[in-house]
């Protein structure tokens, strides 16, 4: 639990960084980041990437935007139930739930 609860912390640390980048300093540095997370092996790093979609979401451009659609619906599908819960957790923050809901 330690690791999760670490990696849950990192995760609010970087929303805030992300509230202050703009929009080519979120396409150069942080979706980079957001993918590696989002693609991790360790689940530890599947979860706590679903806290990351929605800070930036409204931020980047139209096929970003898809981009984060994709990553995230496949953490809803996610073979590890934490990561499916995670994924859930985050669907409805902000606006991003209903870009989501029509990528669907």
């Amino acid at each position: 639990m330690p690791r999760v609860f670490n990696a849950l912390q990192a995760a609010e640390s970087i929303t805030k960084i992300a509230a202050v980048l703009n929009a080519q300093q979120i396409e150069q540095h942080y979706i980079p980041l957001l993918n590696r997370l989002s693609h991790g092996e360790w689940f530890t790093s599947r979860t706590s990437s679903a806290a990351l979609y929605a800070p930036v979401y409204s931020k980047v451009s139209s096929s970003t935007q898809e981009e984060l659609r994709k990553g995230f619906a496949a953490l809803g599908s996610d073979d590890t139930p934490m990561v499916r819960r995670a994924a859930a957790k985050w669907l409805g923050v902000s606006t991003f739930s209903r870009f989501l809901a029509a990528a669907c």
